[in-house]
């Protein structure tokens, strides 16, 4: 059955009938605006929640919104108590192309947080910034929380300190990383500053 709205607008003269559906589009888009700001709000009032689980999941979603309103409630779970919620908040972060954002995660980094440096997502971050004198934070991260994929990507880095920490790290673990060489600018040193 065609609702009689539809049967209505398809009987109009097409100029008008282009207009009413433009206008049907636009406030269907405001309305999904209004449920998104809506659940930026939810999720951000989440990030308060008794519950470090809950805390956490908000904290990933507001990430994967991509909404600027998120990024002050993200930086201030970056202090949170729970060593998950902090990571998760700062996973998001790394996500968010703000440059609050940026400035939150190279506090973390000044502060050697060695934690939360090990999120890939982050280390990848900030081996692409290239921050001058931040080697000796990722090292110490490595030896801290280091994997192979860790390793393999300071090995590939194209920063000499970088690279030469993860081989003793590879030799000291007895296991064997590949240097990809070449290659695009994606995780070099400094490609993203």
């Amino acid at each position: 059955m065609i609702p009689l709205r539809v049967r209505r607008f398809s009987q109009a003269k097409r100029p008008f009938a282009v207009g009413i559906l433009v206008c049907f589009c636009i406030l269907g888009l405001v309305s999904a605006a209004h449920g998104q700001a809506d659940n930026v709000s939810r999720l951000i009032r989440q990030l308060k929640d008794p519950n470090p689980e809950v805390r956490g999941n908000a904290a990933i979603a507001l990430g994967l919104s991509k909404d600027p309103r998120a990024v002050e409630p993200l930086i201030v779970a970056l202090k949170d108590r729970d060593a998950q919620v902090r990571l998760q908040a700062a996973h998001a972060l790394g996500e968010v192309k703000d440059p609050r954002a940026v400035s939150a995660l190279l506090a973390v980094l000044r502060d050697r947080d060695t934690e939360i440096i090990s999120e890939p997502t982050l280390y990848i971050f900030f081996i692409e910034r290239g921050e001058p004198g931040s080697e000796d934070a990722l090292v110490e991260t490595l030896d801290k929380f280091g994997d192979e994929g860790m390793a393999e990507k300071f090995l590939n880095s194209r920063n000499v300190k970088l690279e030469g920490a993860a081989r003793a790290w590879a030799a000291r673990h007895e296991v064997r990383i590949l240097n990809v060489g070449g290659g695009s600018d994606s995780g070099q040193w400094g490609s993203k500053r």
